[in-house]
């Protein structure tokens, strides 16, 4: 949105705006997976969905 991602309730926990930030903790770490995981897993559950649905 205007030229830049969104930032979410993860980014606020993280404190990071850009992607260059690398996570230096475990926990930071571990939030990068868990949004990783979730981004993967809702672009599985789209496809199957427009997959199964009638209108195209």
């Amino acid at each position: 949105m205007f030229g830049r991602d969104p930032r979410g309730p993860l980014d606020l926990l993280i404190g990071g705006t850009t992607e260059e930030a690398q996570p230096t903790t475990s926990e930071h770490r571990q939030i990068q997976e868990y949004k990783k995981n979730l981004i993967n897993n809702l672009r599985w559950a789209y496809n199957i969905v427009k997959e199964h649905s009638e209108i195209e």
